[in-house]
Formats: structure tokens, sequence, C-alpha cells
């Protein structure tokens, strides 16, 4: 019979090593990975994402006075800026506003607010500062009254880097970058946007958004939009701003 060489008796005492102590030698290694893995935890800060931006916007046009509304002798016929009128849609009236303004218009006498696009030229009775289309008016619950009136002109928002977003059932303002909200669905109207945005007037997680177009033109795009849950709060947006 062949004598055992050095290594061979090497072998045979390896594998006879006791199961036991084997998983008494992993288990001690594992642990040491496990506290290794902790310490470097500890010692290299974790990023939080980055908040988006999102702010407060303050109106560069605001005025009071006396709002009257048109409508049906006038549905259907040609607006100064060219189109249609449509006294079903939510526009106004004014003598000198570019086209495309939007406006939050208040009637104080009961605290409803509602936007509208200026498209039209008017009124032309005296003391009267708007004329609201028939839908607007009745939104109001106004024919002939005192209104407020603050808005932004097309040239404020395309010049601004940062969305235009009306929020909550007063429409409240707010500048935001594009990681601040996504997008449920563009309309190819101011008025078909707003009447979406009604639909959910009392989430403030959704937002009617005015963006620049993406060819830098003068064109505005309307669309509905879900807030980012970085700047989400329980009841109001303004609650996480200074």
């Amino acid at each position: 019979m062949q004598v055992p060489t050095q290594w061979t008796r090497y072998r045979v005492r390896l594998v006879s090593i006791p199961a036991a102590t084997l998983i008494a030698v992993a288990s001690a290694v594992v642990l040491l990975s496990k506290l290794s893995i902790a310490a470097a935890s500890d010692s290299v800060p974790i990023a939080s994402p980055p908040v988006p931006r999102i702010e407060q916007a303050q109106f560069t046009v605001a005025f009071e006075g006396v709002a009257s509304y048109y409508a049906h002798a006038f549905h259907g016929r040609r607006t100064a800026h060219g189109g249609r009128f449509n006294m079903y849609e939510f526009t106004a009236a004014h003598r000198k506003l570019p086209f495309g303004s939007i406006l939050r218009v208040m009637n104080p006498q009961n605290g409803e607010c509602l936007l509208v696009e200026i498209n039209d030229r008017g009124p032309y009775a005296k003391r009267r500062v708007l004329d609201l289309s028939y839908a607007a008016a009745n939104a109001l619950n106004l024919r002939l009254g005192i209104v407020r009136a603050e808005g932004f002109t097309p040239s404020d928002i395309v010049s601004d880097s940062l969305a235009l977003l009306f929020i909550g059932m007063h429409y409240q303002p707010y500048r935001a970058e594009a990681s601040a909200f996504s997008v449920i669905e563009e309309f190819p109207s101011f008025s078909t946007a707003l009447r979406a945005h009604r639909l959910h007037i009392a989430d403030h997680d959704i937002a009617l958004a005015v963006l620049p177009s993406i060819d830098g033109s003068v064109a505005l795009r309307y669309a509905l939009v879900r807030l980012s849950p970085l700047v989400r709060s329980e009841d109001s947006l303004a609650a996480l701003l200074p």
C-alpha cells in the first residue's frame, strides 16, 4: 500500500474539520461584513433628493371696476382677436390688455373667483372695465357689478423660465420648475384646460398650468398637472413657502 504523502495527510485533516466549526467561522465572517457596511454607511451621508423650485407669483396686472357680460346677440360673431366669440368659454373683453392675457376675476359680493382669457375688445359703456362671457359671468354669479381683477400678460409668461401654475379655489398663482409637477393632460385652449381644472378645484395637488411654447414662440400651452410629492401638502401649497 502507498504511504500517504504530506500533502495527502493535510487534505485529509482539512476535510475532516467539524461542520460546527465551519459554520461558526462563516457566521463570524458575515457578522464582520455587516459591521463594516454599517460603519461605512454611518460615515457617508445619504444625499436627499433636491426639492423642486416653486414660489408664489406676483400678479403684474391689477385693477377693479364695474363688469358686465355679453352673450347670445354676439355668439358666433368674430372677435377683435379674429376668432369666433363663444359665450360658453371663459373669456372676457378689455380695452387695452394684450390678447391672451389671463385674469383672476373676483366678485367681492360673494367671494367667487374665476380665471378668464382676454380675447376681445370692450366694453364700450363708460365706467366699465370688463365684458365677461356668459359662462364667466354665470360662474361668478354676476350680471353687472364691481369686480377685482389681477393677472398676467402673455409676455410675462413667455419671458419667465418657470411655468405658471394656478392652484385651488382662489387660483393662487405660483411659479414652478418642470420637476415640481407632472403633466396629466394638455389642452388646445385655455377654456378647455380651465374647465378640466374646475373638476378638481378642491384638490390642491392638481393645478392649471400655463406653459411657454416649446419652440420659444409667444404661443402658450395649457395643461392640467399634478404636483410632485416633494411639494405636496395636506391642505395648501402655501404652507410650504416662506
